[in-house]
């Protein structure tokens, strides 16, 4: 009976010892799983959730869990940046480590830690071992390839870079951690967007981000922030900047607590930068100013960051605020020469520290010994040398300074030909597009009109509404030839430009019965181009009297003097206070149309004393002979 009793007791205790250390495993696997959560969004909360786990496992006396703890705490001191303390974890666990799946991990880490120490050739063979491991998970899988597409995009290898992210995505499809699926489709997309200019990768980019935003926790606001800021610079990269203002946007109503300085500035400069493109002048300013006001808080100034000083310049130009630009612009050349310095030096430095230290003293000692002895030797020598550098500074500058002249000069002239060279470009696309709207669109809306008025000739019955549609057609090809001359009027090209004008102010005069229009001029002939210009330099001035000057009278007068063509265009309108009249995209096109023919530009004008408008070009080039 005894006997059966202990028989009895010994298996229940058995029994109870293993359900007990069952419930201790779940309990640490539990744990672990929040730290999990927690790692890549609040590492104080995983610190906390670590203590827990360790006093799990040391409680309960689960020895499989004592080196997971090492895995943990190695993997905060990477996080942390402390790399040195987090090899020695990982080399004395991996000595002592016996499962599997910690092994794994450790690796994982110590190809992590290479990378962080830019040894990246060690880092690649560490992930590439892993992923020959048969005893990987899905999840260690995706790890291992994403470590080994970080190693290759640092060494260039795109190709390579591609292959390692498709791998690592197909492996964490396979798992339940929807963190690592969104990083996975959000690399895809910042490799497609960063690496190619092609409209088709462009638009695979965009998928991808979509998906990385769709599969990213809502739990985890940094992530979601991180991606949707990419979602933005997609949609700005294919020029759909509605909707990339959309997103950004979105980003600092929703998320404006969870961005750091750098995401803040980022954000701030793309939204800047798409109001620009959009010709929203105030808010790009006032998105501008913001990314600058930051820009002293960023931990560390790149040249991306340094751009924002380029781009106030363009928004200031884009005011007519020429000084502020240039200033602007000076401030951003200067900082990326300092900025290009700064690298230059760093890897001076790297170069220098891979000598021995002892051989590099010793170098510099001897030679500041040979310079101090120079230097004593050749006294007298350095005061001539003094001497004849100061006038060779002299000269230099003096020569410095005329270059300077010089190339100030070339590059107005440069830039006047570009700008002609576009002004002409533009015209002639104008040119293209309306003679192709009228050959094709014109051509059909006569076939039209003849076939309905053929109709209605077959259904007298019906003429009515045959009649509707006809006078309809005909109204749309009178429509259509208007809008062709306002693209670009022909006449200029057969009756020259002073005989256009005059037409032009004919069909204004119809329009405006109450405005008096006077244009006086030579029947000149000028070179196709400056015709072009001139022509759209007055229709910009009238539209502008019409349109806000009130003017009731408006004149116009060109004539040839001491080699130079005079223009005049002047109203009695409103006029202007020229000490705060701000130029326009009208007024800053016509100032542009003019030094492209190397013009000079004057405005005369008072509030309520009207407007005057002075115009000179030299002859030579663009007057032809009658």
């Amino acid at each position: 009976m005894f006997n059966y009793k202990i028989n009895l007791v010994v298996p229940l205790f058995v029994a109870f010892v293993l359900s007990f250390k069952t419930v201790a495993q779940k309990e640490c696997l539990s744990i672990e799983k929040k730290m999990e959560l927690v790692f890549e969004t609040d590492l104080s909360k995983y610190d906390v959730l670590f203590d827990e786990f360790v006093k799990c496992q040391e409680s309960n006396r689960i020895d499989k869990f004592h080196s997971r703890s090492a895995y943990h705490e190695a993997r905060a001191f990477l996080k942390n940046g402390e790399i040195d303390k987090a090899d020695k974890l990982i080399n004395a666990s991996l000595k002592i480590q016996k499962d599997s799946r910690t092994l794994i991990d450790l690796k994982l880490l110590k190809s992590a830690s290479f990378m962080l120490k830019g040894q990246l050739d060690s880092s690649l063979k560490i992930s590439n071992e892993v992923i020959h491991f048969k005893t990987c998970s899905s999840i260690q899988l995706a790890k291992a390839y994403q470590y080994n597409a970080n190693c290759h995009s640092k060494l260039g290898n795109r190709q390579y870079q591609l292959n390692s992210l498709r791998s690592g995505l197909s492996f964490a499809q396979k798992t339940n951690d929807s963190v690592i699926k969104s990083h996975f489709n959000n690399s895809l997309g910042a490799y497609f967007i960063l690496g190619s200019t092609k409209t088709q990768d462009q638009w695979k980019a965009l998928n991808y981000c979509k998906k990385a935003i769709t599969l990213c926790p809502k739990r985890d606001s940094s992530l979601t922030v991180t991606y949707l800021i990419n979602l933005g610079n997609v949609y700005s990269t294919l020029k759909l900047n509605d909707k990339s203002l959309s997103v950004l946007r979105q980003v600092l109503n929703d998320y404006t607590n969870h961005l750091n300085t750098e995401q803040y500035f980022d954000v701030a400069m793309n939204i800047g930068s798409t109001y620009l493109i959009k010709e929203d002048i105030e808010k790009a300013g006032y998105f501008y100013q913001k990314a600058f006001e930051l820009l002293n808080e960023l931990p560390s100034i790149t040249s991306s960051d340094i751009s924002i000083y380029f781009n106030l310049s363009e928004l200031e130009y884009m005011k007519g605020n020429t000084k502020k630009s240039l200033d602007y612009l000076k401030t951003y050349v200067t900082l990326n020469e300092k900025y290009l310095a700064k690298e230059n030096a760093d890897k001076i430095i790297e170069i220098q520290e891979r000598f021995n230290d002892k051989v590099r003293r010793t170098q510099i000692l001897e030679l500041k010994n040979k310079n101090q002895q120079a230097k004593l030797d050749n006294y007298f020598l350095q005061i001539i040398l003094l001497v004849s550098l100061a006038i060779l500074t002299v000269i230099v500058s003096l020569y410095l300074y005329f270059q300077h002249k010089k190339a100030l000069k070339e590059k107005v002239k440069v830039e006047n030909e570009i700008n002609k060279a576009a002004i002409e470009a533009t015209e002639n696309e104008k040119l293209r597009f309306s003679r192709d709207l009228h050959d094709s669109l014109g051509g059909s809306l006569t076939v039209v009109g003849l076939l309905v008025n053929q109709a209605k000739e077959n259904n007298p019955d019906q003429s009515e509404k045959f009649e509707e549609l006809y006078q309809l057609v005909q109204t749309s090809i009178h429509d259509l030839r208007r809008i062709c001359r306002d693209l670009f009027p022909s006449e200029i090209l057969i009756s020259g430009v002073v005989t256009s004008i005059g037409y032009y102010y004919e069909k204004l005069s119809a329009l405006h019965p109450s405005v008096q229009f006077d244009f006086t001029s030579e029947n000149f002939k000028f070179e196709k181009g400056f015709s072009v210009n001139l022509y759209r330099i007055v229709q910009e001035l009238t539209n502008n009297s019409l349109k806000y000057a009130e003017a009731t009278r408006i004149e116009t007068n060109m004539l040839v003097n001491d080699g130079r063509l005079e223009f005049a265009f002047s109203d009695n309108g409103k006029g202007v206070d020229l000490k705060t009249l701000h130029k326009g995209l009208g007024l800053h096109s016509i100032e542009e149309r003019a030094a492209a023919y190397k013009g000079s530009f004057k405005i005369e004008s008072k509030p309520d004393e009207g407007f005057v408008l002075l115009l000179s070009f030299p002859i030579e080039g663009i007057l032809l002979e009658n």
